[in-house]
C-alpha cells in the first residue's frame, strides 16, 4: 500500500454533501412510496417484478463498486488499488446486499418479516 493512496480518497470525500442528501432523500421517497403501492395494490405479479428488480439493483450495485472505483479513478496504479483494498474486499453492507437480493429472489418469508415492516 503506497502512503498516496489513501490521501486520494480521502481528499476527494465530503461528508454529506449535497449529493448524499438526494441520495437519503430519494432512498426514503422511494421506500415510502413502495410501502403505499405495495399495501394499496395486490397483484403478486407487480409485486414480483418490484421484489426481482430491487434484487437486481442491490446485486447491480455490488458487482459494479469496483469498475466505478476504476472510472473514478482511471486505469492507474492508485485505481488499481483502491479497487484491491476497497472494492474487492466485502464489506458488510455487500454482504447484506448479497442476502437481501437472494431473499427477495426466492421469496424467504423468514427473511423478509426481519427487513420489512409488519402488516
Amino acid at each position: 500500500m503506497t502512503s498516496s493512496f489513501i490521501p486520494l480518497a480521502v481528499s476527494q470525500f465530503e461528508l454529506f454533501g449535497t449529493a448524499h442528501f438526494a441520495a437519503i432523500a430519494l432512498t426514503f421517497a422511494t421506500a415510502i412510496c413502495l410501502i403505499f403501492y405495495l399495501r394499496s395494490n395486490k397483484s403478486s405479479r407487480i409485486e414480483s417484478i418490484i421484489r426481482v428488480s430491487l434484487a437486481g439493483l442491490l446485486l447491480t450495485a455490488v458487482a459494479l463498486d469496483p469498475v466505478l472505483t476504476i472510472l473514478r479513478f482511471g486505469n492507474t496504479a492508485t485505481g488499481w488499488e483502491l479497487v484491491e483494498h476497497c472494492s474487492l474486499t466485502f464489506y458488510l453492507c455487500d454482504v447484506v446486499s448479497i442476502i437481501l437480493a437472494i431473499a427477495l429472489i426466492r421469496q424467504a418469508n423468514g427473511w423478509q418479516r426481519s427487513v420489512t415492516f409488519g402488516d
